[in-house]
């Protein structure tokens, strides 16, 4: 099984533990499908880097959830981001600029204050405003 197998597994397992989002299990495998290629999956012993990852999903994953939102999307993205930091797993996005700015329309729409979010991605790791 590969890390991206067992991390997806080991997501929904981990989702369907969960009673606030038990049933929304299709929302990760949404997310996965239209953005899974590109995440990179990597070992990682480093602390700073597990926390960098998890904070990164916490962050971006409630706005990419097709159907949900509140507090429940942040149960889902906590109940994603716990798989990887507890199996040793860093996530890192490399898009397009064209998915960049398909994610800051996504974010635009949902957020309280975007910039905000965007900020904090790009603290995690992840510059949507980035060139190129």
């Amino acid at each position: 099984m590969t890390l991206r197998e067992q991390f997806i597994k080991l997501a929904h397992e981990n989702i369907n533990k969960d009673c606030d989002v038990y049933d929304e299990g299709w929302q990760f495998e949404s997310v996965m499908e239209e953005y899974g290629k590109y995440f990179t999956l990597r070992k990682a012993s480093k602390e700073e880097t597990l926390l960098r990852s998890y904070s990164l999903v916490c962050t971006l994953f409630p706005f990419l959830f097709p159907k949900i939102g509140g507090s429940r999307s942040d149960y889902l993205a906590k109940a994603v981001a716990d798989v990887l930091y507890n199996l040793g797993i860093s996530l890192t996005v490399q898009a397009p600029k064209e998915v960049r700015f398909k994610m800051i329309k996504v974010i635009h729409g949902k957020a309280y204050d975007y910039n905000v979010i965007l900020h904090d991605l790009k603290k995690y790791g992840f510059d949507l405003r980035a060139r190129g």
